[in-house]
């Protein structure tokens, strides 16, 4: 039986009319790479009584084209259709999304740079946040990935998860030891953060990661600062910290975030003073037969006033094949503020 590679060889050379020899074809059809990820969840938990009923959420279906231009350039998009969309004339719901497109020059594996929107290298998940079949749970730890209170009295990450610039990134690598850096200039949040920055101040941080003789063990530093022209033109900073440790079926991994947000004075104005906020997590799984991950995470969240949030999630990480996952946890939510109620969910 034809395979799809010998219709897209023979649909090359019927395109040049036979100028193109079917090696020649195979050659362009290799720089091309379409590739992305899907998922499934159910939720249902106590938290409120629209989470009592359960619920499916047709989460992600991201579509990714790699397109391999000679051996300098490249281009990279990402389409997201979240939520189960539909945008019909009646109304819509869901997302569309365009969560990623640049241009990358590589002069070598230690210096390349990269043009357009791209995901803030800031933690050991940002770069796959919504990637799921990339990371043990269905959820990353809030404490540092999820939405906070700002200034505004409003809720955003800590961090921006997307940038619009420039980014210089690579790696190097020595015996057993290796580098891998990031850095990056780009709009800040804003109404418009990918067309039109709110004011001249552009965010600016990197990432860097050093790889340690010890299985795949590394260790790693982030920074992230911003005027934030989603919370009237507040400073914004973050600084991370991360450390895994890999063995065999052992995985172990934790990160600290501590981040400064200005505050605004009686007029609504930028204060010049700051507030800190902390977010942790600790997370261990062990893989069985090469296909069963139980793993256990305990994250805190410490905002400006110290009344924290604590989060203890225990789950199961099963393959089904190498590429299809089913995965199932409960969670446990507790805080110390006594006017919140603490609440249980269960998620696959």
């Amino acid at each position: 039986m034809p395979t799809l590679s010998h219709h897209l060889c023979l649909a090359t050379v019927l395109g040049a009319l036979g100028a193109a020899p079917c090696a020649q074809a195979q050659v362009q059809e290799r720089s091309v790479n379409l590739y992305g990820y899907f998922d499934l969840e159910y939720e249902i938990g106590n938290a409120s009584e629209a989470r009592k009923r359960g619920t499916f959420d047709l989460h992600h279906f991201n579509v990714l084209t790699s397109i391999v231009l000679d051996e300098h350039f490249r281009v990279l998009g990402e389409i997201e259709w979240e939520h189960g969309v539909d945008l019909s004339a009646d109304g819509g719901v869901g997302e569309v999304k365009l969560e990623r497109a640049w241009l990358e020059y590589r002069h070598a594996d230690a210096l390349k740079v990269r043009a357009g929107k791209f995901l803030v290298p800031f933690g050991i998940y940002n770069l796959v946040h919504d990637a799921t079949p990339t990371f043990l749970g269905t959820y990353l730890p809030s404490s540092v990935y999820g939405k906070h209170p700002n200034p505004l009295c409003g809720s955003q990450r800590l961090f921006a998860k997307f940038g619009t610039g420039l980014q210089v990134l690579g790696s190097a690598h020595s015996g057993p030891w290796s580098l891998d850096y990031a850095a990056f200039l780009s709009n800040g949040q804003g109404a418009n953060a990918y067309e039109q920055d709110d004011n001249g101040d552009k965010a600016w941080g990197g990432r860097a990661i050093l790889g340690l003789p010890l299985g795949q063990s590394e260790l790693g530093a982030s920074y992230y600062t911003e005027q934030n022209g989603a919370a009237a033109h507040t400073r914004q900073r973050a600084l991370g910290l991360d450390a895994r440790l890999r063995l065999d079926a052992l995985d172990i991994h934790g990160e600290v975030l501590f981040a400064d947000q200005e505050t605004l004075d009686v007029a609504g104005e930028p204060s010049g003073a700051s507030e800190t906020m902390t977010g942790s997590y600790l997370q261990a799984g062990y893989t069985l037969a090469d296909r069963l991950t139980p793993f256990a995470r305990v994250q805190r969240y410490v905002p400006a006033d110290s009344q924290a949030e604590h989060h203890v999630i225990g789950g199961l990480n099963l393959a089904l094949t190498s590429r299809v996952y089913l995965k199932a946890e409960g969670h446990v939510v507790r805080f110390d503020d006594p006017l919140q109620n603490g609440y249980e969910m269960f998620v696959s």
